[in-house]
């Protein structure tokens, strides 16, 4: 496990921290979820630490579900940039979604990291969130129209529904 008072020291000091992961284990999760708690006690924003975890775990998660995806369809034998082999495929891989441990041999294997990067800058924090599965069109459009419909609701919630 890595050693997140480390991790801090480097974050004060103004490096970027990063940490890599093949899917989301739950030592690697608490590993951030711990350097995110020391990160904002040190700077007096305890108070942020629950909405930023659940945003990091969504933004995790899905970039893992990504990579996972990608190792779905190579298995399956399914285009993923055909419209038809992809709506086929993803009715089955949303049931099957949530079990990384079905995955993790063919994720660790197909090379798919998920990459969580944290930084000071002046006096604000920038996280990063990437996966190294190139984003296919429909994903891609899909994206945009969240992003469209969310910004026409009013509360964020709302964005969910």
């Amino acid at each position: 496990m890595l050693d997140t008072s480390q991790l801090t020291s480097q974050f004060e000091q103004g490096n970027e921290v990063t940490i890599s992961l093949q899917y989301p284990s739950d030592a690697v999760m608490t590993t951030i979820y711990s350097l995110i708690s020391k990160i904002l006690l040190r700077l007096n924003k305890p108070y942020l630490l629950d909405s930023i975890i659940t945003i990091i775990r969504e933004l995790i998660l899905n970039a893992a579900k990504a990579n996972a995806k990608r190792v779905y369809f190579k298995n399956k034998e399914l285009n993923i940039n055909d419209v038809e082999q992809y709506t086929a495929g993803m009715s089955k891989f949303k049931v099957i979604v949530n079990n990384f441990e079905k995955f993790r041999k063919d994720i660790i294997d197909d090379n798919y990291i998920v990459q969580f990067k944290i930084k000071k800058v002046d006096e604000s924090i920038q996280i990063k969130v990437r996966n190294n599965a190139p984003i296919v069109q429909i994903e891609k459009e899909r994206i945009e129209e969240r992003i469209k419909a969310s910004s026409e609701c009013e509360n964020f919630s709302a964005a969910y529904n």
